[in-house]
């Protein structure tokens, strides 16, 4: 497992493939040339065989490398095989995230390009049985080609949470919509002053006509921003609508 800081990566101490192999399954998920340039001069052979999950976007933000942590881990949690087929190489990472969260995101990797220094953002990606909290560190490649982004388990535990049962007459608001939480993936309950509970069964398969947007304990702790509006509503998140 590789260790990760905000400088740099040390590679795992576990024997690895055959770097011949190694090398021939890394190029067939590379479809840029110049990114395979950059990842084969700049990072060793290990990270495509790494446990965490590590892909590369260019400046467009569209995917040009996955390693086999990405392939593993979206088969261990019900992704494939339908996240190879709709997610390959080419495709743009902004399309896979929650439009709420989309300029957050743009707003940080393209100043990670810009400055050419490392980002640090810290999420939870829980499944229904398990809390689990990532520290996801991106990278800028060379002089601006790309990003390098590696998401890394920190944190896994049983879910101390209460478990409630997925009832649309407590979720679904009187507009048909249910309200989950794109980050921890709680479930809005339709009251005056809003509970927000953990419904496993919904982590498992969001429920038809969901709509994601962010609870406030993980808008203000997870997605502060320094720019904020006269009604407190941090500016990276407004899309003019």
């Amino acid at each position: 497992m590789l260790t990760w800081s905000s400088r740099h990566w040390m590679p795992p101490q576990s024997p690895q493939p055959a770097v011949e192999s190694v090398n021939h399954t890394k190029h067939q998920m590379i479809n840029d040339p110049e990114i395979q340039r950059l990842l084969w001069e700049t990072y060793p052979t290990e990270i495509h065989c790494a446990q965490e999950t590590i892909y590369v976007m260019r400046p467009d933000l569209t995917l040009a490398y996955v390693n086999l942590g990405w392939k593993r881990f979206s088969a261990q949690n019900g992704g494939d095989p339908l996240i190879s087929l709709n997610w390959p190489v080419g495709c743009c990472v902004q399309d896979a995230i929650p439009p709420v969260l989309r300029p957050f995101f743009a707003e940080n990797f393209a100043k990670c390009l810009r400055e050419r220094r490392p980002w640090e953002h810290r999420y939870e990606c829980s499944s229904p049985e398990l809390y689990r909290s990532f520290i996801m560190m991106t990278y800028p490649l060379g002089a601006g080609e790309g990003l390098l982004v590696v998401h890394s388990l920190v944190q896994e535990a049983p879910h101390t949470r209460i478990a409630h049962e997925p009832l649309d007459v407590l979720y679904r608001d009187s507009h048909g919509i249910i309200h989950q939480c794109c980050h921890c993936r709680r479930v809005r309950r339709c009251e005056v002053e809003p509970n927000w509970d953990w419904v496993p069964d919904w982590v498992t398969a969001c429920p038809t006509n969901t709509s994601h947007g962010l609870c406030d304990p993980c808008f203000g702790f997870y997605y502060q921003n320094k720019h904020l509006s006269t009604d407190g509503f941090p500016e990276v998140f407004r899309t003019g609508e």
